[in-house]
């Protein structure tokens, strides 16, 4: 069936995901789930600023594109105005928000799922920068590492 949905900038609740501590500096990703079905995940993202994400895949086809700041990805800088997209199974990152924090516009054709591919190399980038990775605020949300290849 055929529809249309408008979501206002204010409809929707943020929840954090991600969160780190960065010496004495808490950092961590924002979502707001725009839509959620069996067809599709539409989602708007904000990372604070240096969030590391470890390298990972998802269950579905992604699309992501960089609406402000900037997301390094692979080494790979990826400005403002970038589309990313992304096969079911592709593993990448890891993913660094930018010095300025990142916001993007996510969606997927199905369920997301998170599937860690190199939780070693994560600790590393982890040890590296003397990050330390905080409890999911949301019991419902796997932590880094979690489903593992």
């Amino acid at each position: 069936m055929a529809g249309l949905r408008i979501t206002a900038p204010e409809e929707g609740q943020w929840m954090e995901v991600r969160p780190q501590l960065h010496g004495d500096r808490r950092v961590a990703g924002h979502l707001k789930i725009i839509e959620r079905t069996s067809e599709r995940v539409v989602v708007h993202t904000r990372y604070d600023p240096g969030l590391v994400i470890e390298k990972h895949s998802h269950l579905s086809n992604e699309v992501i594109f960089v609406i402000e700041g900037e997301l390094i990805v692979d080494d790979r800088v990826c400005p403002a105005g970038t589309s990313l997209v992304l096969e079911k199974g592709t593993p990448f990152g890891p993913v660094v928000a930018g010095p300025e924090g990142t916001a993007l516009f996510e969606c997927f054709d199905g369920e997301t799922g998170h599937i860690s591919e190199d939780y070693e190399g994560f600790l590393r980038i982890l040890g590296e920068r003397d990050i330390t990775v905080l409890p999911e605020p949301d019991p419902s949300v796997p932590a880094q590492g979690e489903g593992r290849a």
